[in-house]
This record gives structure tokens, C-alpha cells and sequence, in this order.
């Protein structure tokens, strides 16, 4: 049974909870009462004392002691995990055995302690095992985050010897039934995946239709509706018909970026004729939240990622600056990591292979390799979204062509989704790729709009406003500097693998006075005064200099009207001269 009580409990809240069924009859005559009472009594007991097995305990801030809303805590080869409350508490169900265990949070350091032993499934006192976790770029608690953590034993004593062991064993029983019926659905997912069908796609009855602009409007409300802790519906301005152009953020988090998330957009239905894109975005924002918490893939994806999705732009005007882009104007290392894409992210049925559309559909015999073109070999456009979104902001977009018919049949819907589902899956993931982290000062403050370089590529990006960064690139090894304008900068090594993001956190050196020390030869003063000098005071100051340093020091006075006033002043200027000329030449 989908969607049941139980899937509810496990999926959305921290409890493991399981169905007993008491008798054989569902209504049993009241003389049975008394004999079912003593049937039970023990097991009603010794299931709550249950409660109190495997681990629990506190998850802090180790430079304030402060609790940590939201932390994850991860028992390692079990793949469901628990967060902590508002109190930074935790509570994890644990068999006997010797196990590793994680604590995360965003902003964090994560800290896993080794080798945590857990004796027995008798109810009792369980293991009390807290965890103190560094801030990323903050001050650092001197005992934690060790290589090995001592390893940890707990005795849980049983208590009551009357206390019958039935309980445990139907938990054991429904724990591995769980696990069974979790991986049997994987498999009918990956099944579903890779033999094209949309059999096991989705929970509730899909229609495969073509949505005009109400049916679009109604669809993302119902699913906003439907999933509100998952979900934010919002308008990004108005069409020239002054229709809402929507998109629907999901997440964990609606509404919020978390530091060192990384966020991904889709935007469809670029012009108004070519809707596939709509129908196949609809869609994939139903299979992401009715799989959520159901199939491991998805719910890390949506766990890890704050995604937006836009059905439909319908022609907003195309041209976002004058400055052409194309492809074949980015660094080497770009053009191969869209050819990365083509080949292993977008992960497509068909695309890879490069045929040509059919007579009907135009243009015959045009085929690119591996499925991709440079775009200004097939046609050029100067300044549009691609353009605008590579050279202002953080993002590297791409436009995907999804068909040869602009408007296809609502019988070829299904195949399209069939054809795509998996890349639209794959292509978000590649947001995990590259370089991330963080831009703090010594302080531990974060630090904006700070400058990620790359050593070789000629494209830099910037730190977010909670000074998390992310960088998009192919395996390889790199040299990275961050700098801003007020702070050392701080270069480092790095090696990315085809893997999730290497995490590469940068610490930069704050106040003009000690970057001046160090790097001007302390002369701060201008830098540290209390106020700009005036015009006149200025003036006397370069005439000092000159006095003071007359053997290398000239100055020139040129009288000119101030705008303002028309008033003539002296305007000066200082000439630094190398006395003795060297080889018969005078440097200035």
C-alpha cells in the first residue's frame, strides 16, 4: 500500500512505526476481552520500553553550546536518516552491532565518530552519544573532529524479566520487510528508467495532455496545494497579455536558500509555439514530489538542491545585453564540459545518436555529433539568455531541443517523457559537480560577492551572500584563488574528481589596516583616518612631500576654473624622479 500511515511516519518524521494485528477475528465477544488482555499486556510494555534502544543525544554549536535545529544524523550503510529537533536532540533505533555514525548541518563541519558499539535490543538506557560540530571557516573546538573517535559502549538492560520478546521480533520481522519492499521498489524504478516506460513513474493517475494557460495555472496550484512543505509557487512578472509567468521552487526549504545549497533551473516553452518542454516540465515537477521520500535518487536530489521550475516564458523579450557570447568563444575546459554533458549527463534515449528530423519536420539531413552544436554554427543570437546568464550572474545555461515538431501529437507526450525523464534527473544532478564551499573572514563572517578564479579559465564567479560558492568543473586538477577588494587573497589546490563537489573553503584576511601592513608597507594612514583631507589640505601635503623629498620630488601647479564656482585654483600633480640618471637616462 502506498502512501499509508506508516510510509508517512517513516519518510517525513523521525518514527518507526509498525502494524499489529492482535487476533485472528476482528470483533471478538466480550468474554474474550479479559484472555486478549493477558495476551498483550506484556507486549503493550515491552514495545514502548523499545523506545529507549540504540543511540540518542545532542548535536551543538562547539564555539556557543548552542542547540542545532535540523542536523543530520546518519548511521552509515542504513540509508534513512534522522534530524534533530529544535532542542538539537536526536533518537536513532539501533540493532546490536558496531556502526559509524555522522552528524551534519549546513554550515557545518561534519563529524563522524568510528566504531560505536551497541550491545543488545533489550529496552533500557540507550547509548547517549552527543556531537559538537565546528562552524566552516569559525573558531574551532579543540576535541572533536579527531580522525578516530574512541569507540563507544553501550549495555542496555532489560527491565523486566517478564517482558515477552514477541515485540522484538515482529520489529525485527517488519524492519527487514521494509528494507525488502524498499529495495523491490528501486529495482521497479530503475526498471522503469531504463526499458522506457512510465509504468511505475508515478502515484496518482497521470494524464499525458497538451495544458493551455488556465490548465497550466491550475496545475502547479493543485501540486502547491497538495505539497506546501515542499513547495513555493511564485510569479516572476507578467507576459505582454498580462498572464503570471510561474514557476514552482522545491525543496526542503521553500522560499529559503540554505548556505551551501546549490540551486538549478529549469525554464520551457522558450516561444510560444514550441510546447513540448511545457508538457515534459509539468510532469517531471509531479514525478519529483510524489517519488519524494519514496525513491532514494529523488529525495537526495530535492534533500540536496533547491530547484525551480518555469513551464512556460512564451517570448519574454530575448535580448539581455549587447555583448555576444557563443560557444566557441569559452575556455577549453567549458567546451569540454558541455561535450561532458552531451555524452554521460544528459543521459538521453536518443539524443546521442545524432539523427536527422524526418522530411516533414524542415530541414533535412542536419546532423550533429554526439546529438550537440555549437549554436552560432547553426545560427547566431547576440545577447540572449544564455548570454546574460554566463556573463552576470553565477549560471551556465544551456538550451536543450527537445524534438523536431514544435507542437507534436498529446499521443507523443508519454514518449517524450519516457525519452527525457531520465536526463531532466541526471542534468540537475551535475549541479553536485566541480568545486564548492565557502568565503568567510578571519572573524568567521561570510564574505560576498568575493572573486572564485580559476586558474586558465577565463570566467570567474562569486560568493552568495551567506558566502557559499560553487564552481562547475570537469575532473582534473586546478589551481583556485579568492579575493575581494579589502582582503588578502587566498589561493589554493584542488583535485576534482567525476564525483559530488570537492569542498574548498576559503578564509580571507579583513580590514584595509592589515592588508595595508602587509601588503603596502604600512602606510595606512588615509586608510584609518577619520576623515578624506580637503582640497586645500591636499595641497599642502604634496607640497610637503615635495619639500621634504625635494631630490626626487617635483610638483607642478596647473591653474584651471572650478565647474562650480568658475573660481581658478591650483591643481597639482607630483613628478617622482631617479636621481643620478642610470646609463645617461632620466626615469620618471
Amino acid at each position: 500500500m502506498f502512501g499509508g500511515m506508516q510510509d508517512f511516519n517513516y519518510i517525513h518524521s523521525n518514527c518507526f512505526e509498525i502494524t499489529l494485528e492482535l487476533s485472528c477475528c476482528k470483533y471478538p465477544k466480550e468474554t474474550e476481552l479479559q484472555k486478549e488482555w493477558l495476551n498483550n499486556k506484556e507486549s503493550l510494555l515491552s514495545y514502548i520500553e523499545m523506545v529507549q534502544m540504540g543511540v540518542k543525544g545532542l548535536v551543538k554549536d562547539s564555539v556557543t553550546g548552542k542547540a542545532i535545529e535540523g542536523a543530520t544524523f546518519k548511521i552509515d550503510s542504513i540509508d534513512h536518516n534522522v534530524v534533530t529537533t529544535n532542542r538539537g536532540e536526536y533518537w536513532r533505533l539501533a540493532l546490536p552491532g558496531v556502526y559509524q555514525m555522522t552528524a551534519s548541518a549546513v554550515g557545518y563541519e561534519s563529524l563522524t565518530k568510528k566504531d560505536v558499539v551497541i550491545k543488545n535490543t533489550t529496552a533500557g538506557t540507550p547509548l547517549v552519544l552527543d556531537f559538537q560540530l565546528n562552524p566552516i571557516g569559525g573558531q574551532r573546538y579543540p576535541s572533536v573532529n579527531s580522525p578516530d573517535a574512541v569507540p563507544v559502549v553501550v549495555d542496555n538492560h532489560k527491565s523486566s524479566q517478564s517482558s515477552s520478546s514477541t515485540p522484538t521480533a515482529s520489529l525485527t520481522a517488519s524492519t527487514v520487510g521494509v528494507a525488502t519492499e524498499g529495495q523491490h521498489w528501486a529495482e521497479r524504478w530503475n526498471q522503469s528508467v531504463h526499458n522506457m516506460t512510465s509504468k511505475y513513474d508515478f502515484r496518482t493517475k497521470t494524464e499525458y495532455k497538451h495544458h493551455n494557460y488556465t490548465d497550466l495555472k491550475d496545475y502547479m496550484q493543485r501540486l502547491n496545494a497538495k505539497y506546501p512543505h515542499l513547495t513555493r509557487l511564485y510569479s516572476i512578472g507578467q507576459s505582454v497579455e498580462s498572464r503570471d509567468l510561474m514557476v514552482l521552487e522545491i525543496g526542503i526549504t521553500p522560499g529559503v536558500h540554505r548556505p551551501g545549497v546549490p540551486e538549478f533551473k529549469y525554464v520551457a516553452n522558450m516561444h510560444g509555439n514550441e510546447v513540448i518542454g511545457r508538457e515534459l516540465l509539468l510532469l517531471f515537477s509531479k514525478y519529483l514530489l510524489e517519488n519524494y521520500g519514496i525513491e532514494p535518487r529523488i529525495t537526495r536530489l530535492v534533500n540536496s538542491t533547491r530547484i525551480h521550475l518555469m513551464p512556460t516564458y512564451l517570448g519574454l523579450p530575448m535580448l539581455f545585453s549587447d555583448e555576444p557570447l557563443t560557444l566557441s568563444l569559452m575556455p577549453a575546459p567549458l567546451r569540454v564540459f558541455h561535450l561532458e554533458l552531451a555524452l554521460k549527463g544528459l543521459n538521453h534515449a536518443t539524443m546521442h545518436l545524432g539523427k536527422s528530423c524526418p522530411a516533414d519536420c524542415g530541414i533535412m539531413n542536419e546532423n550533429f555529433a554526439y546529438g550537440i552544436t555549437n549554436g552560432a554554427n547553426w545560427y547566431a543570437l547576440y545577447g540572449g539568455m544564455q548570454d546574460w546568464n554566463y556573463l552576470h550572474t553565477n549560471c551556465f545555461e544551456l538550451t536543450l531541443e527537445l524534438g523536431c515538431r514544435k507542437y507534436p501529437y498529446e499521443t507523443d507526450i508519454e514518449m517524450f517523457w519516457n525519452q527525457n525523464k531520465r536526463s531532466l534527473i541526471t542534468f540537475a544532478e551535475e549541479v553536485h559537480k566541480g568545486v564548492k564551499g565557502f568565503v568567510v573572514d578571519t572573524e568567521g563572517h561570510p564574505v560576498a560577492n568575493a572573486t572564485i578564479r580559476v586558474e586558465g579559465i577565463g570566467h570567474d564567479v562569486r560568493s552568495a551572500a551567506d558566502g557559499d560558492y560553487w564552481r562547475l568543473l570537469i575532473p582534473g586538477v586546478y589551481r583556485i584563488t579568492v579575493f575581494k577588494k579589502g582582503f588578502g587573497s587566498q589561493t589554493q589546490s584542488v583535485i576534482v574528481t567525476d564525483g559530488l563537489a570537492a569542498q574548498l573553503n576559503y578564509t580571507l584576511e579583513s580590514g584595509f589596516d592589515r592588508w595595508s601592513e602587509k601588503y603596502d608597507f604600512g602606510i595606512g594612514d588615509n586608510l584609518v583616518a577619520d576623515t578624506y583631507m580637503d582640497n586645500k589640505r591636499l595641497h599642502e601635503t604634496l607640497e610637503q612631500l615635495a619639500t621634504n623629498n625635494s631630490n626626487i620630488v617635483k610638483i607642478f601647479s596647473n591653474r584651471a576654473p572650478n565647474r562650480d564656482t568658475q573660481e581658478v585654483k591650483n591643481f597639482h600633480r607630483l613628478k617622482l624622479r631617479c636621481r643620478p640618471p642610470l646609463a645617461g637616462l632620466q626615469h620618471e
